[in-house]
């Protein structure tokens, strides 16, 4: 699904308006609708409390008023801000409430605001700013916004929660906390990153009455990731063999890591791949026999080993549809060796994880030179170490700081977190809304490795692999969450439902 941004949703709006000859009070009416629909679903039978601004966001929260009283529900309204600077709008639905007997108080400061109300008491609806916030609250609507967030009621927001940064998620001094969101349209980029994503609640999208042919008009640089992904899936053909499925190589696991390139491979096999390769520390060849007796293993006791079989490998990396390189290799001088081999023998895909991230900057002129695709998967501590810039600031500018790295070395990023995204170098971006906290365990990007590895091995382009391999694994995470919990939740367990997923995906699509 597309995602949009401020200014798009704004142009989207004005199109509307001004080449369809669609009112922008028909607009209204419509979101109105929606919002009360979304409030009689819950069956809620308490006093309304509607805090209004005094833009068309306040003017929706108006014609819900009006909508509500109309229905038989006790209808309080508080207008945050001077009613003379209402938009055009906003005053026509203002003026319909003069005969129908509504309460409506002027909110001009702290005192104004209603004394201590018991939550259960009552339900809100947060119509005070939407998509307009672009600065810190302050003064009466800091003072509003606080006020609703004590009161803890159940609270719809409209279209955004107020003091939600519409683009960037992020909470600008302070937020409405909504238990749901009644967003118009299409979901905006703030509800699916940052502390939008908690702040909006339940998110639901509904339409306003804009006609598709204006939807299609732009080009939107945002997707998100869910279950329509597996569009991306490949088709197996009845008739191949090992070799059809990919083949894969592995570097991965150091002497005192050896369960990284187990995960990777095992993820990459459970995906579909028909071979893989790999090559590990000899204090890995034991478990991975055992647990994986599927693979090739090229072992290495010392060095020197390591650069003997790397002269070997070298000489035949054209054999591998997909090599990756970084799970659990240390930072040795040998690991940089490896990297170095593969960014300037390789003839394909390359997907680069974990302590390959963290000896890039050693090897960037090889990574800039490399013609194929390469797919790095930092989470917000590897970026810190790739960019010198600090957590909280990729955090707070995902897209910024992946499409700067993308387009700078030619790559394509996928930055992890809690809300990971996906950037391809030329301005789009697939943000994940799957997955689940449960996933945040050891050996988790090991496995998100092995998977885009698979996916990549497997024929899928380099993009689409990245996002659909983000697909799976979060997937795969919620449905193991689901059946085993979050709290107890092991990279290994992902692996398992990964099985299980693709078997019902296939059952689907038979």
């Amino acid at each position: 699904m597309i995602v949009t941004t401020s200014d798009q949703i704004k142009a989207i709006d004005t199109m509307a308006i001004h080449t369809y000859k669609i009112p922008g009070i028909l607009l209204m009416e419509h979101a109105a609708i929606e919002v009360m629909s979304a409030i009689e679903a819950n069956g809620l039978e308490l006093p309304l409390y509607i805090l209004c601004g005094t833009g068309n966001n306040g003017g929706d929260g108006l014609a819900i008023a009006r909508l509500a009283k109309l229905k038989g529900y006790d209808v309080i309204v508080l207008i945050v801000g001077n009613v003379a600077a209402m938009t055009p709008d906003a005053l026509v639905m203002y003026d319909a409430l003069s005969h129908l007997n509504i309460n409506i108080e002027i909110i001009a400061n702290e005192d104004d605001l209603p004394a201590k109300i018991a939550s259960n008491s009552i339900q809100v609806v947060d119509a005070i700013l939407g998509i307009g916030c672009t600065r810190d609250l302050d003064g009466i609507y800091k003072e509003s916004v606080d006020w609703l967030n004590r009161v803890s009621a159940y609270t719809y927001a409209v279209d955004m929660p107020s003091g939600i940064h519409c683009d960037s998620g992020a909470t600008m001094g302070s937020s409405v906390k909504a238990n749901e969101t009644i967003t118009f349209t299409l979901p905006k980029v703030g509800q699916v990153i940052g502390d939008g994503k908690y702040a909006s609640g339940q998110l639901k999208i509904v339409d306003i009455g804009i006609p598709e042919t204006v939807l299609t008009t732009f080009d939107y640089p945002y997707e998100l990731i869910d279950h329509r992904v597996l569009e991306f899936m490949p088709k197996r053909q009845a008739n191949g063999h090992k070799m059809t499925f990919g083949r894969l190589l592995i570097i991965a696991g150091s002497a005192a890591m050896s369960g990284a390139g187990l995960l990777a491979a095992k993820a990459a096999y459970r995906t579909g791949t028909g071979l893989i390769e790999v090559l590990t520390h000899k204090n890995g060849l034991l478990a991975m026999q055992q647990a994986l007796p599927e693979a090739i293993v090229h072992t290495y006791e010392n060095e020197e080993e390591g650069h003997v079989l790397m002269e070997k490998l070298k000489e035949r990396l054209d054999q591998f549809q997909c090599i990756l390189i970084g799970p659990g290799i240390s930072r040795s001088d040998l690991s940089k060796s490896m990297l170095k081999v593969v960014l300037t023998h390789g003839v394909g895909p390359i997907v680069i994880d974990a302590d390959g991230l963290n000896l890039l900057p050693e090897v960037i002129e090889a990574v800039d030179a490399y013609i194929h695709p390469i797919i790095i998967t930092p989470h917000l501590g590897e970026m810190h170490r790739l960019t010198n810039h600090c957590v909280q600031e990729i955090a707070y500018a995902p897209f910024a700081f992946s499409d700067a790295y993308s387009k700078a070395h030619g790559v394509i990023t996928v930055l992890k977190s809690a809300t990971t995204v996906v950037a391809d170098g030329h301005d789009h971006y697939c943000i994940n809304v799957l997955g689940n906290d449960g996933m945040a365990t050891a050996g988790s990007g090991d496995v998100l490795a092995g998977v885009i590895t698979g996916m990549v091995g497997q024929g899928v382009e380099a993009y689409k692999a990245a996002v659909l391999a983000v697909g799976l694994h979060s997937m795969a995470g919620d449905m193991a969450a689901f059946n085993l919990s979050k709290r107890g939740l092991m990279a290994s367990d992902m692996i398992d439902a990964l099985q299980v997923l693709l078997k019902e995906y296939e059952e689907a699509n038979q």
